[in-house]
């Protein structure tokens, strides 16, 4: 039998899936900053919110997250020379810096840098529950393949 041709419909329905799925994982894994960014709004109000922001939430929670694991690589190096043994300091200067970082990305998004405290903090405790959800898909998926 000959292969058949892929027509381009089916290409462009293709690529519609993937990219539907890149959308959505990446709005999944932004959940915990946009939950962060939601609660500071609502404490703050909406004047914390630069003009021209808000079509840019989603980009700007994925350069949260990327901000937070590149802070967490860095500071696990540094940190475990400056504290070696100690590893409740040690995960302590890694929140610190990973809120930093997030704080970092949400002033593009807000006014003040309280409002952007604000949300990193709860982002960052918003994290503190996603991460194990993750791990435990991660098992489950592991043991089912």
């Amino acid at each position: 039998m000959a292969a058949e041709q892929a027509t381009p419909g089916g290409k462009l329905a293709g690529w519609l899936v993937v990219g539907g799925l890149l959308v959505g994982v990446l709005v999944f894994v932004a959940l915990p900053f946009i939950a962060g960014v939601g609660l500071s709004v609502m404490i703050h109000g909406a004047g914390a919110i630069r003009d021209g922001a808000l079509p840019w939430i989603v980009p700007i929670c994925v350069l949260a997250l990327i901000s937070v694991m590149m802070m967490d690589s860095l500071a696990e190096a540094i940190i475990q020379r400056l504290v070696p043994g100690n590893k409740m300091a040690a995960q302590l200067l890694g929140f610190a810096a990973a809120l930093g970082g997030i704080t970092l990305a949400y002033g593009r998004f807000f006014v003040d840098i309280l409002p952007a405290l604000t949300g990193a903090f709860i982002s960052a405790l918003g994290l503190l529950v996603f991460i194990p959800m993750i791990k435990r898909s991660e098992r489950t998926f592991r043991t089912r393949g």
